[in-house]
């Protein structure tokens, strides 16, 4: 190898080897200019349902803003928020302070001044209005003659202009540089008719849009010497309606659905509702939650909520609306057909099927789907049974659509067709997805049965013949306005309850039954052991008395007669502790009773539903009347041993009371009571133990309620006192009833233990007597005062005086930071920690049906190692037991806190314990839980509480 040969291999290292150097550095920051965000100058201004939010502490809306967020997807634009008006930002993006504005037409003139990208953000509809009642002002252009047009400045001016050159038609045109001028000027009457951009404009009482007028693009322009950011503009626009090219029309019928043009009567609907001043509706029966006849008669499900709204919609009052139930699908449509009804629901919205009924179905209400119950394994659809109601056409117009092969197994009712699947006779049957779940868990033999959804959504609205095509005209366009979830949020009223037989009854809901023996022990137990306690107090009194005898001879007749005394005490104890104990027996034995009773009655007639209802609901209020006696004694053995504390946090009165009224309201209306109530305070926001304050007022209530006959009066009058301390409201309280009143000779013992008039007794009013002085010994508590006047055969009256702390300026802002929005449940996953096979089944299933995901494990220990092997956010929240083996729930919950992992650590924690009370509840916050719900489950205080814990989880995570 010769030295040139070498020479050169030496310069090609040192030339590798110094790229090997530089490239990495070069890479580097190459790679740091591209992760380098580009800011954006974007001028905001307010304009409606446009572009909302015009300040940085405003939440921003809009289809301006959203489009905005959708281009941020394709850009590496990071943007910075400019706030004015209109006018204002249009000079600074000419300037340019400013380098995008959004809204602006296309003109010639511009296009020197600013940049338009290649293509348009939206497309603005121009709309004429004018006053409803101006019936001299048509769409004949011949009558905007002689008229005053208002119009904004600019495009709208110049589209005003061209409509009257091309008509030939001479008016005034009177220019309005500000939008809410131009507006008032048409409700004054200064101007005959205005010109709107139809997207910007709201829906204003009185007013009418009866005109369109023609269209315009608007754009995203550009500041003149920003280039960059309109290639990036170019690109990214390009790339959105690729992806999406219905883009701008779903961003339109989103912000501007509802605008003065879609919620305006047309010629059409006027025509149609004159001709109609009723409109009546056929339903089908037994069809929950969609329609259905309740006891009553009356009309129940969706259908009785969505006809109202329709009209509601387009703001129509003067119609007249009513129901006819049929048990028949077909002889529903019979009735159409000859007129006794003028329209129908539901129907499947799909036009094959509504020809071959000879109806024509409205727009969808409301979306759903069926479900395929079935044995064993999937059926082959092609040939296979189905069982199927054969009153339900509405199913077997569907059996048609999705299996026109299959045959059909008839039978009188849904209970039967499970029946059939579940005997093999079928091989599935057809139910609609949101009637499911309340029919598999009616019979223990349907456990066996598999459930698997149909492919594709059903769509059902409303019917009307085929011959009036008006009808469905006026439907389509109120159906239009409807909010899309209208419809499905009503349905969670009206989910259907399958019949369930005795023993299913019993094993699903032992509680009734096995609860209150075991209240009842634990009661025994209780009140033994206070005994136990009272007697040795007693023979301790006793005692002392003895040796004070021994020790003072002398005053042998005063001691003999304090003995005396003692001994009367000691009887008027032991009279006390009997009186207690017969009311006691009296007032457990009485509804104890009245559950065995009606349990056998139900084993008697299983086969009359109607009976079985009632007796179910007759073991219920009996039920909750032994769990109220029970209640009552623990608080008052709670408040006697001075466990209960005061537990104080900021309230809204006005909130309170509106709780409180609304519901004995509805107490009150069943018993044909009038129930009224008055507020005069001044400040609303105070600082109150709310629960302690709720129990003192629901036995006030209670109690006028039980005692007032129907077409009684019961009045609740809160006023604001003046207080001696500074900085605190005397709240006064009035709750007045004109019912059977009390006797003057009792009234002084009304705050005594157990203590009940004789005439309540013989009215057959159920209660302990602890519940006043419950209510005294609270409002003492409390620091205020209770008065109770009375007589008998007139009424009663009761005033309560308690203090309360007035809430400073920093009361605003924790009430607010109280709020959440609700979330969904479907998907969310629960780890349920419960040692309780039985609390776990109900659990499961209470949970299951409104869409979580519920894993169970047996303890806590259980429960973390659970969660430990979990991936991050696999579990949304856990529902933890207290009482348990190996771990009980608060050591378990502060070895979650203590987890390494700060995902798992962090994870919402719910008791739901037996331990229920408020000294129960803190010690679950002070290990580290997020909320407490108490057994026996309460499902609306349950979902509520999981509700807001994962709504502030999610704004946590946020």
């Amino acid at each position: 190898m010769n030295t040139n040969t070498k020479a050169k291999r030496s310069k090609i290292l040192a030339c590798m080897l110094l790229a090997a150097l530089i490239l990495p550095v070069f890479s580097t920051l190459v790679l740091a200019d591209q992760n380098e965000r580009k800011t954006v100058r974007v001028g905001y201004y307010e304009d409606h349902n446009f572009q909302a939010g015009a300040a940085d502490d405003l939440v921003k809306t809009g289809y301006s803003f959203e489009y905005l967020q959708r281009l941020a997807i394709y850009t590496d634009w990071e943007y910075e928020y400019v706030y004015g008006d209109f006018s204002e930002l249009y000079d600074a993006l000419l300037s340019g302070d400013i380098d995008i504005l959004t809204g602006l037409a296309y003109k010639e003139e511009r296009a020197d001044l600013m940049s338009y990208p290649d293509l348009a953000m939206g497309n603005t509809l121009y709309s004429f209005l004018k006053d409803q009642t101006r019936t001299d002002i048509t769409t004949d252009p011949k009558t905007f003659s002689g008229k005053t047009i208002g119009t904004l400045e600019g495009v709208m001016e110049t589209v005003v202009e061209h409509f009257l050159t091309a008509n030939g038609v001479e008016a005034t045109v009177e220019v309005f540089s500000d939008l809410d001028a131009r507006d008032q000027a048409l409700v004054a009457g200064t101007v005959d008719i205005i010109i709107v951009e139809g997207s910007a404009t709201a829906v204003t009482t009185g007013i009418e849009a009866f005109m369109e007028v023609g269209d315009n693009d608007y754009f995203v322009c550009v500041a003149k010497a920003r280039r960059d950011i309109l290639k990036d503009l170019n690109e990214a626009q390009a790339n959105l309606f690729r992806a999406n090219p219905n883009l701008k029309n779903e961003l339109y019928d989103r912000w501007f659905r509802n605008n003065a043009q879609s919620a305006a009567l047309t010629d059409s609907d006027r025509a149609w509702l004159a001709a109609h001043p009723s409109f009546k509706v056929g339903y089908y029966k037994t069809y929950l939650p969609y329609s259905d006849e309740g006891e009553s008669g009356r009309v129940t499900g969706i259908i009785k909520d969505v006809v109202p709204e329709l009209f509601k919609v387009l703001d129509v009052n003067n119609i007249t609306v009513s129901y006819q139930g049929y048990s028949s699908y077909d002889v529903m449509l019979e009735a159409l057909h000859s007129g006794e009804v003028d329209a129908v629901f539901p129907v499947i919205s799909e036009y094959w099927t509504a020809e071959q009924n000879n109806i024509t179905p409205t727009n969808p209400i409301i979306s759903t789907y069926y479900n395929l119950v079935y044995k064993d394994e999937y059926p082959d659809l092609d040939g296979a049974v189905i069982a199927m109601r054969r009153s339900n056409g509405l199913v077997r117009a569907y059996q048609k659509l999705k299996c026109p092969n299959s045959q059909v197994l008839d039978c009188d009712t849904l209970a039967e067709c499970l029946d059939a699947v579940a005997s093999g006779e079928a091989d599935a049957t057809l139910i609609n997805g949101l009637r499911t779940a309340s029919y598999l868990v009616s019979k223990n033999e349907y456990k066996n049965l598999s459930v698997s959804q149909i492919p594709g959504n059903v769509s059902l609205g409303l019917g009307v013949c085929r011959n009036k095509s008006t009808d469905v005209e006026f439907l389509n366009h109120a159906i239009s306005l409807l909010d899309p979830d209208f419809a499905l949020t009503q349905t969670y009223a009206y989910q259907e309850k399958a019949s369930v037989s005795v023993r299913e009854f019993i094993r699903q809901n032992w509680w009734i039954v096995g609860i209150p023996f075991a209240l009842v022990a634990v009661v025994i137990i209780i009140f033994a052991f206070r005994e136990l306690l009272r007697n040795r107090q007693h023979l301790a009194e006793e005692a002392s008395h003895n040796r004070e005898l021994e020790a003072n001879l002398k005053s042998i007749s005063e001691l003999n007669e304090a003995l005396t005394e003692a001994k009367n005490a000691a009887d008027q104890a032991n009279a006390a502790k009997s009186n207690f104990l017969f009311s006691m027996s009296h007032d457990i034995r009485t509804p104890m009773n009245a559950i065995i009773g009606f349990r056998d009655l139900l084993e008697r007639y299983q086969d009359d539903p109607e009976k079985r209802q009632d007796y179910l609901r007759k073991i219920e209020d009996a039920n909750n009347m032994l769990l109220s006696s029970i209640n009552n004694v623990l608080e008052m053995a709670r408040i006697e041993s001075g466990h209960i504390t005061v537990d104080e946090q900021l309230y809204t009165a006005t909130q309170f009371n509106d709780a409180l009224y609304s519901i004995f309201d509805a107490l009150m209306r069943q018993k044909d009571i009038t129930f009224t109530r008055e507020l005069d305070i001044e400040h609303s926001r105070v600082y109150c133990d709310p629960v302690k304050l709720r129990e003192i007022f629901a036995n006030i209530l209670s109690n006028a309620y039980k005692y007032t006959n129907a077409g009684g009066h019961v009045s609740m009058v809160l006023k604001e006192r003046p207080c001696e301390r500074e900085g605190w409201a005397l709240y006064e309280t009035t709750i007045t009833d004109d019912g059977i009143g009390i006797g003057a000779e009792f009234l002084p013992h009304i705050f005594e233990e157990i203590t009940r008039e004789k005439t309540t007794t013989d009215a057959k009013i159920e209660g302990t007597g602890l519940g006043m002085p419950i209510v005294k010994k609270l409002v003492e508590m409390l620091d205020g005062t209770i008065e109770v006047t009375s007589t008998k055969g007139v009424g009663t009256q009761v005033v309560v005086r308690i203090p309360h702390r007035i809430a400073g300026e920093e009361a605003e802002a924790e009430l607010q930071g109280r709020a959440v929005e609700a979330v969904t449940f479907s998907g969310k996953r629960i780890l349920l920690a419960e040692d309780n096979e039985l609390n776990a089944e109900i659990a499961l299933e209470i949970l299951g049906q409104v869409g979580f995901k519920v894993e169970w494990v047996e303890d806590g220990a259980a429960c973390v190692l659970r969660l430990q092997e979990a991936s991050d956010y696999y579990y949304d929240l856990i529902l933890m037991d207290i009482q348990m083996p190996r771990m009980n729930g608060y050591e378990a919950a502060r070895k979650i806190r203590a987890l390494d992992n700060p995902i798992a650590a962090e994870i919402p924690i719910v008791a739901m314990t037996a331990n229920a009370f408020e000294e129960d509840k803190r010690a679950a916050m002070k290990a580290g839980m997020n909320g407490h719900v108490a057994k026996p489950i309460d499902i609306d205080t349950l979902m509520k509480t999981l509700s807001t814990i994962l709504a502030e989880e999610e704004e946590r995570q946020a």
